[in-house]
């Protein structure tokens, strides 16, 4: 049919390009501190020749600006940074010589970013063959260009701080009349570590709302970030980000917008959020979490499910996520408590405990010498200051106290081990472990984390226990960290992506996660449970379809109602919530699916007569009569939704996320569904709709089922009979059949009346129409267009 959209499965790397791994990229892999498993290097090779394929070549004979956008997207915590390390080598094997790494927004993360891509690559071993340079500036001119034309010819290494400074500075250097006529010819890769961090324009939604035609505003480092592309002829920009949402979501005409991408899997050892918030809580508490019947406050809304999760009925949970209970939750003014909450102490406890485990008692099986812990109270430095005094108190006191052979500490331990054994199941006796507690409370570090911190040396002790809050939110790693206390809320919606940022304590930690814990508000529990979901979601959907695709459905992506995607400064259009509320239904007019349909339909309705209502719909005449059913959500996914033909990506999305909302009906006590055969299966003309509609390719005609209901009753009042759309759920019947917003079904066979298509006029077709009821409304979102 017209409107239909070709399905285009995830680009694989074509037979025609000639990337291929060397010794550096075979170094790479032999350098890393633990070896990596065969299956695992390919796979991470694999994916990083798939993006190196899209991207420029290493050479340019060409005249002319070309530069290509793309995004690559992993979880937090997985390994960004070795796949684009593994992008580098790759390319350095291919005869590349410009590489540009976009790091950190401070000192401290790419001091963090340049010291590991120097280890990885290896910078005394093949010193020939690369040259390193970090925030290089006018001052390096003369070097890099004897680099440049080094008879060697090594590929430079280029890392800069996110800041508007020193990307002027590089673009200036790049500019220069010597330099910028040797790189004429070269092919050079910018890769933009969080990239949907500070590099987006924040201005674009000012610029959006303007209402006459005046010149554009943007934002600093934004403004930096175009400088450097405009210097550069020949180039590809490539975004590295765990929350893609802003990326994919601001305006697609914008430079910075993405126009390929590619989604990391991590390795089988990766813990994150389907670990913590998925597998670790649905044993024992599915969501969806409470929406209804919250305890309001000035924390925000506390769910019920989690209220009481360390009542003995949850024990079949483990217990990796604990709950900071609701007067234990720090805010510097609406809470600012005196003294340490008894949730933190209980939290240093069961590091310290854990500590001893891992590094103490199994170092020689794990071969971990330290661990650590964050603490994230607040971003105000003043909060992370209180927490460091409190700990600059507490852990010297519990070091007097273990040594004078205190029976109120030993008490306190006591009890914590018992709860950490009910997961850890470490197989060591209380007192092998506090024995060998003196280990840690002699041998730790607390480290507060703000603007300025020099690089952690993290070998000096045995535990390390972080304070900070910016600084800790995104980017930063923290190594063999197991424990996360973190109170800080938002008083009002919270931001998905900035709140999946501070998942520090996602990694590679199969081997330990059951000395990991994790302390959070109850709220922010169910926040991050909903956003795993949507996440999820996001990347399969974009492991099947284009960015093409992507766009073409106005960017819709899936939500919890409790989070908000993205900062809306970035965002050009207006943010708009898509709801599953109202009714919707399909609009499957491909006429090579018209008789599968109908049949699927007979053959549906034969296998649910079971399921009719005694009464059904009658309204007095033959149109106005309607069986009705009451059937299994479950029964009709999987006998009729599922095989229900489609003709157009958007509409096989609309298909997911109604599969998905079943789920969330049916943990809502609504297993069963209202089914309406409409006119008891006969056949109504309706009319198809024509119209057209512009695209990048032109324009194309769309058909459109203009309205597959009947209107209620126009000669009397009041009407003998209602809107087909209100049957049930806003009539007479609601009473009848016991209705409590259950989803209601109608099946609606038509006679199209499509006089601009002969192929579909006068053919009978058949729809579904769904009425989403609006106390269980489950929520998307999009741009207005």
């Amino acid at each position: 049919m017209a409107n239909e959209v070709k399905i285009v499965e995830k680009t694989k790397r074509k037979n025609n390009c000639t990337i291929i791994p060397g010794d550096l990229n075979d170094f790479l892999y032999a350098n890393q501190e633990k070896p990596l498993p065969p299956l695992i290097k390919s796979r991470i090779r694999d994916q990083a020749l798939d993006i190196l394929c899209k991207c420029v070549k290493p050479t340019y004979k060409e005249t002319g600006k070309i530069s290509e956008t793309g995004l690559v997207i992993g979880y937090v915590q997985s390994g960004k940074t070795l796949s684009f390390t593994s992008v580098i080598s790759l390319a350095a094997d291919n005869d590349y010589k410009i590489i540009i790494v976009i790091a950190g927004r401070d000192i401290l993360l790419l001091d963090q970013t340049n010291e590991r891509l120097k280890k990885d690559l290896g910078e005394v071993k093949n010193g020939r063959r690369y040259s390193f340079y970090n925030n290089p500036g006018f001052k390096d001119k003369n070097d890099i260009l004897t680099q440049l034309n080094n008879i060697r010819k090594p590929t430079l290494i280029i890392t800069i701080l996110k800041h508007q400074k020193y990307l002027y500075e590089l673009a200036q250097l790049l500019s220069e009349k010597e330099v910028a006529k040797i790189i004429a010819k070269y092919g050079v890769l910018i890769i933009d570590d969080e990239a949907d961090q500070a590099s987006l324009n924040t201005k674009a939604l000012k610029n959006s709302n303007k209402e006459t035609w005046e010149k554009d505003e943007s934002s600093a480092i934004y403004d930096g970030v175009i400088s450097l592309k405009n210097t550069l002829n020949y180039h590809s920009y490539i975004q590295y980000t765990a929350t893609p949402q802003g990326n994919l979501l601001i305006d697609y005409l914008d430079v910075l917008s993405p126009k390929w991408h590619e989604v990391l899997d991590p390795g089988d050892a990766y813990t994150g959020g389907k670990t913590f918030f998925r597998e670790q809580i649905t044993p024992c508490i599915k969501p969806p979490y409470f929406i209804n019947n919250f305890k309001l406050g000035i924390f925000g809304n506390f769910h019920k499910p989690f209220e009481n999760l360390k009542d003995e009925k949850l024990l079949g949970c483990p217990k990796l996520i604990r709950v900071i209970p609701v007067d234990e939750i720090y805010h510097p003014t609406e809470n600012p408590l005196p003294q340490a909450p008894e949730s933190l102490l209980d939290c240093i406890r069961s590091f310290l405990i854990n500590a001893t485990i891992i590094s103490e008692l199994k170092f020689e099986k794990l071969e971990i010498p330290f661990t650590s812990m964050i603490i994230h109270m607040h971003s105000y430095t003043s909060s992370s200051k209180k927490a460091e005094g409190w700990l600059n108190y507490i852990l010297p006191q519990w070091s007097k106290d273990y040594f004078k052979g205190s029976n109120f500490l030993k008490s306190d331990f006591y009890n914590t081990f018992i709860e950490e054994e009910k997961v850890a199941k470490s197989g060591f006796t209380f007192d092998e472990i506090y024995n060998n507690l003196q280990f840690v409370l002699t041998n730790y570090k607390v480290h507060l984390v703000l603007a300025g911190t020099e690089t952690i040396n993290w070998s000096g002790k045995q535990a390390h226990i972080l304070i900070g809050g910016i600084k800790l939110d995104r980017g930063f790693t923290v190594p063999n960290l197991t424990h996360s206390y973190m109170p800080r809320y938002s008083v009002s919606k919270s931001q998905g992506d900035t709140i999946q940022q501070r998942c520090r304590f996602f990694g590679y930690k199969k081997t330990y996660i059951e000395n990991c814990r994790v302390y959070l508000p109850s709220d922010s529990i169910c926040e991050y449970a909903d956003y795993v979901t949507d996440e999820e979601d996001l990347r399969e959907y974009l492991k099947k379809y284009t960015l093409e695709d992507f766009f073409n459905q106005k960017h819709i992506l899936s939500l919890s109602p409790r989070l908000k995607p993205v900062r809306s400064n970035i965002l050009s259009s207006s943010l708009v919530g898509k709801y599953l509320d109202g009714t919707k239904y399909f609009n499957p007019l491909s006429p090579a699916i018209f008789n599968t349909n109908l049949l699927l339909k007979d053959s549906f309705f034969n296998s649910i007569k079971k399921y009719k209502m005694k009464d059904g719909i009658n309204y007095g005449s033959k149109d106005r009569t309607h069986d009705v059913f009451s059937v299994p959500l479950k029964y009709f996914e999987k006998e009729f939704l599922k095989s229900f033909l489609l003709d157009s990506p958007m509409e096989e999305l609309f298909r997911k996320k109604i599969i998905r909302y079943f789920d969330y009906l049916i943990e809502e006590n609504k297993s069963n569904c209202f089914i309406i055969n409409m006119s008891q299966g006969s056949t109504r003309v309706r009319a198809i709709k024509t119209k057209t509609i512009k695209n990048k390719k032109g324009s194309e005609l769309v058909h459109i089922i203009e309205n597959p209901f009947s209107g209620k009753d126009p000669k009397n009042n009041p009407p003998k009979w209602p809107n087909e759309r209100d049957l049930i759920n806003n009539d007479k019947y609601k009473s009848i059949y016991n209705y409590n917003d259950e989803l209601i079904i109608q099946f609606h066979k038509i006679k199209a009346n499509c006089k601009t298509d002969k192929q579909i006029d006068g053919k009978e077709l058949m729809t579904i129409s769904m009425y989403f009821p609006s106390k269980l409304a489950k929520s998307y979102v999009g741009l207005k267009k």
